[in-house]
């Protein structure tokens, strides 16, 4: 549409969707008769929450809306918008009669006889009163012209005259080359220069950095108290304290410790023991005896006896017995 030439439309089979779209912004659309128009609402596919489809709904409403204004203005007063709006949400496919009616086509072309004069002056190649492009070689030689002129205007450019003279293309140049120094400049090779393009955007990278290790710092220390408090067990209170204020220690160096402290007190307990039974002169009370034919069927009551001696012992010689 932004063509100021004129710009003709031939539809020979079906314009539909976007392409409706795009035929209505020429100055001139002509239909074969037995081609067609085809008209709907914008659609996509959508996922996500409710937020993404209240703002996926939004987008569609205003690409409908911007279709309309291109309908619209086409059918030049023909319809109404609402009833283009209609159109779309029935999504209605029209013949070329009706897409003339409605305003979106102009005419419908002619027969095996040609279109009319008028018509085909409005294109840029006439050949034979039919709309035709020209021969691919042709617009190919045209490229290849174009490219050429256009790099010998590019490499010119330095030493033509612009225009408000020289200073004002000594102000263009100085600006062209700005732009390339910041092209330039935008290229960040390591964490130094980005630091210093862009201060605030790493100090925010930073703390959100800082901010995941701690929590995940406080989480794994929540986890760590946890399995300590897990192996807590009566008598081993001093080992839980020093393991919990001990960020190095976990469940499994407690357990270690609590094995070891288990053997530890085991061992003394022996050697107690062991210490008492020497001190006691247990082993210095002599045997029972035991007369024959006393009726004893088994060895309990010759341990309850030795027992009941040694406490004898144990009392002679003043020993407390708890």
């Amino acid at each position: 549409r932004g063509y100021r030439g004129q710009t003709v439309a031939e539809v020979h089979g079906l314009a539909a969707s976007a392409m409706s779209v795009a035929m209505a912004a020429c100055g001139k659309v002509l239909m074969s008769p037995v081609a067609q128009v085809m008209l709907h609402r914008a659609s996509v596919y959508a996922r996500g929450n409710s937020e993404v489809m209240v703002k996926t709904k939004q987008w569609l409403d205003t690409i409908d809306e911007s279709i309309l204004n291109a309908y619209t203005e086409k059918s030049n007063g023909k319809r109404r918008r609402e009833d283009f709006a209609e159109m779309m949400r029935s999504e209605t496919f029209m013949t070329a009669q009706d897409a003339v009616a409605c305003g979106l086509a102009d005419g419908i072309l002619e027969a095996a006889g040609g279109v009319d004069p008028a018509k085909a002056a409005a294109c840029a190649w006439p050949q034979a009163g039919i709309l035709e492009l020209p021969p691919v070689e042709d617009l190919l030689r045209r490229e290849r012209e174009w490219n050429t002129a256009n790099k010998a205007e590019t490499a010119a450019e330095p030493s033509a005259q612009p225009e408000g003279g020289p200073q004002a293309g000594a102000a263009r140049n100085e600006e062209a080359e700005n732009n390339r120094r910041s092209e330039r400049a935008m290229e960040i090779e390591n964490k130094e220069q980005l630091e210093e393009k862009y201060p605030e955007l790493t100090a925010q990278i930073a703390r959100e950095a800082a901010e995941a290790a701690a929590k995940t710092a406080a989480k794994a220390e929540r986890e760590r108290i946890a399995g300590i408090d897990a192996m807590a067990m009566p008598g081993f209170e001093d080992i839980i304290g020093r393991a919990k204020a001990d960020p190095e220690q976990d469940a499994g160096t407690v357990a270690q410790a609590m094995i070891l402290a288990q053997k530890k007190s085991g061992g003394a307990y022996l050697a107690q023991v062991k210490q008492d039974a020497g001190d006691s002169h247990v082993n210095e009370v002599p045997a029972a005896s035991l007369e024959a034919g006393a009726g004893v069927d088994s060895g309990e009551e010759t341990l309850d006896q030795a027992a009941k001696a040694a406490v004898e012992a144990w009392k002679k010689e003043g020993a407390e017995i708890g």
